[in-house]
């Protein structure tokens, strides 16, 4: 039981307690299932409750906006993204936090 909690731990440690957080609604688009709505949240007190988040970029592979990455930078709807979708995909998420050299990397995989 330990050992979970320290990776539990790290894991918070490793984001800054950021995570991509997803809903799902029945969509209307011809060849689609859902539309799906993604954004970053905040657990605790972190980079995006300081503010100090410049910009979130999304990746969601090669059948998603030409397979290019798509920037948000409005935190006051807390980097919300909407895709509409037939099947699952893994959602990538770079958060570039200021004064940083890296940005972070949070995953999630969108389900419905």
């Amino acid at each position: 039981m330990q050992k979970l909690e320290e990776y539990r731990v790290r894991e918070y440690e490793k984001s800054q307690g950021l995570f991509i957080v997803h809903n799902c609604v029945s969509t209307r688009i011809s060849g689609q299932v859902t539309d799906i709505t993604i954004w970053i949240h905040q657990h605790g007190n972190g980079p995006m409750s300081e503010g100090k988040i410049e910009k979130v970029k999304y990746y969601f592979g090669p059948m998603f906006f030409n397979g290019k990455s798509v920037v948000r930078i409005y935190s006051t709807d807390n980097f919300e993204m909407k895709i509409s979708a037939y099947g699952s995909v893994l959602c990538l998420a770079q958060v570039f936090i200021e004064n940083n050299s890296e940005p972070i990397l949070i995953t999630r995989y969108i389900n419905f």
